[in-house]
């Protein structure tokens, strides 16, 4: 499992034309408005994949909330929920709701570039974002 931002830039034009000798400058306006949050949950087992689309920024409310969405659905039966260690996926909302969940939870190691082939989502985020 893993959530990654994404930019909706279609009307975003990072080049320009000017003078030779000149600077181009290039504002972008209304920056936050065009964020799209994917949180993304992959399995080796059928169903296979999970995800959420969400504008706000990703709190413990809305991990909870997509996970219990998956569970209520059968989605971690007989599956270990891999986690990175966001602070969000560690609060005390999260961790009393977690005691509730009949499935087990793994950590991955503190992040680093060795290691990030431990979680294929990352992986897929960074094709993604190609």
């Amino acid at each position: 499992m893993d959530e990654s931002s994404f930019q909706d830039n279609k009307n975003y034009k990072n080049f320009g034309w000017c003078k030779r000798g000149e600077k181009l400058n290039i504002i972008r306006e209304n920056k936050l408005e065009t964020t799209k949050n994917l949180m993304i949950f992959i399995t080796l087992k059928p169903p296979y994949f999970g995800y959420f689309i969400y504008e706000n920024i990703t709190t413990d409310i809305i991990f909870v909330s997509c996970v219990e969405k998956l569970a209520e659905k059968g989605f971690f039966i007989g599956k270990t929920l891999i986690l990175d260690n966001a602070p969000y996926h560690k609060s005390k909302f999260a961790n009393d709701k977690k005691n509730s969940w009949n499935f087990e939870i793994s950590y991955l190691p503190p992040y680093d570039k060795k290691n990030s082939e431990l979680n294929p989502t990352e992986l897929i985020f960074g094709w993604l974002k190609k």
